[in-house]
C-alpha cells in the first residue's frame, strides 16, 4: 500500500485554501475540484493518483502581503 499525502491548494482567483488527500491507486482515475467560494477549477487529475477528502483551510499570508500567492502548492 502506498502512503497518503496531504496536499495544499490555493485558488488562483480568490485565494481560498484547501487541503486534499492524495493516494496512489492501482488503476487510472480522474476527477476535478472547484473552489467552493468562486467556482474556479482548483485542480483536475487523471492518472494513478486520486485526490479526496477536500477540506477548506485557513491560509495565512506572509507578513507584508495582503493575500497569499496564487497557484498550487505541493
Amino acid at each position: 500500500m502506498s502512503p497518503t499525502v496531504t496536499v495544499i491548494f490555493i485558488c488562483s482567483k480568490c485565494s481560498a485554501g484547501y487541503q486534499a488527500t492524495q493516494k496512489e491507486r492501482p488503476e487510472k482515475v480522474s476527477g476535478s475540484f472547484n473552489c467552493e467560494v468562486c467556482q474556479t477549477k482548483i485542480y483536475a487529475w487523471s492518472g494513478l493518483y486520486a485526490y479526496f477528502d477536500w477540506q477548506a483551510v485557513e491560509i495565512i499570508p506572509k507578513p507584508g502581503r495582503e493575500t497569499p500567492p496564487s497557484g498550487r502548492f505541493r
